[in-house]
This record gives structure tokens, C-alpha cells and sequence, in this order.
């Protein structure tokens, strides 16, 4: 029997999801699905039956690129669970030994770069709704001031996200620097 769970995670949280995601499995919970914005499907397992990892592919999972890298995965006991956009959900039977994504800095820090690539428009995009928003709001337009309101601060949401992504690839690279 499964239960669904609701836990949100940002974009920039993905390790602290994972760590929940094992804590579920260590509770005797295997997830089985995602279902945006915030909500996962568990069904009963053995606990630690499962150790989970999430990453966000260059291109979208039914995509041939993300096919090849799915299928080289799943020939080394590494199961896709579900996907939302381009992150994906992947878990192996722990007592088949731990598995990581990312072999070294430089493939981790790719990852934060794509995460970067993939919030930046969005971002972008939702700063210029949040000037156009301010604009008519002290242009007159009295009943712009909570809808301005809430685009700036999804605004700076966004701002402080990217910042947060950019720090990271930042001490990874400081962090690659030093073991080269």
C-alpha cells in the first residue's frame, strides 16, 4: 500500500532531498513517484532497501542523449523512478554497494552549471514581470501593489537562489583547484 507524502525542495536543494529520500528508505519507505510541486509516493519496503539519488540531465529523460545515459545506468542496477523536466529520481538496491553520479568535481560541478542554465531564464524573466509590475503600481495603478509585491519577492527568491548555485560552483572549483 503506498502513502503520499508532501515535502517541497527547491531547485537548489536536490542534496538535501536526496538525504530525505534515505531517511525515508531507512524508514522502511521506497519512493515510487514525484508529483509536482511537492508531493512523493512511498510504498512499504525493507528499510534501507534502497539508496537514492537525483540529478538534472542535460536534456529532457525521453530524449535520445538521456535514453543512452539512462540505459547505461540501468546496466549497472541503477533504476530511473520517476522524472520531472530534466531532473530525474534514480535509486539502487543498497546492499549492492553505494553509487554516486558523480565521479569527480569537474561532473559536479557541470551539474550545478545546468542547474544555473536552467533557473537563470526564469529568473531573468520573472525580475523583468517584477519591473513591469513595480512600474504600473507607482505609475497609479493602486491595485498593482500586491501582485508588485509578490513579484519582487519571487524576484529576489530567484536572485538568491542563482547566488547560492554560483557560491557552490565556486568553492567546487576552489575545491578542484586545491586536489589538482
Amino acid at each position: 500500500m503506498g502513502n503520499i507524502v508532501a515535502k517541497l525542495f527547491l531547485a537548489t536543494q536536490h542534496e538535501k532531498e536526496e538525504e530525505w529520500l534515505n531517511f525515508m528508505s531507512s524508514q522502511g519507505k521506497a519512493m515510487k513517484r514525484y508529483i509536482f510541486p511537492c508531493f512523493y509516493k512511498f510504498e512499504d519496503c525493507e528499510p534501507n532497501e534502497y539508496t537514492y539519488r537525483i540529478q538534472m540531465l542535460d536534456d529532457m529523460p525521453y530524449s535520445s542523449k538521456s535514453r543512452e545515459y539512462i540505459e547505461f545506468l540501468k546496466d549497472a542496477d541503477i533504476e530511473m523512478v520517476d522524472s520531472y523536466l530534466k531532473w530525474v529520481y534514480f535509486k539502487k538496491k543498497t546492499k549492492d554497494g553505494s553509487f554516486n553520479l558523480f565521479s569527480d568535481l569537474g561532473s559536479k560541478i557541470n551539474h550545478y552549471k545546468r542547474i544555473f542554465r536552467f533557473l537563470f531564464p526564469v529568473m531573468i524573466l520573472e525580475i523583468v514581470a517584477a519591473f513591469i509590475n513595480v512600474k504600473s503600481y507607482l505609475g497609479g495603478y493602486s491595485s498593482q501593489r500586491s501582485i508588485a509585491q509578490w513579484m519582487v519577492l519571487l524576484a529576489l527568491l530567484l536572485v538568491s537562489l542563482e547566488g547560492s548555485v554560483l557560491i557552490r560552483i565556486h568553492k567546487l572549483k576552489k575545491e578542484n583547484l586545491i586536489r589538482e
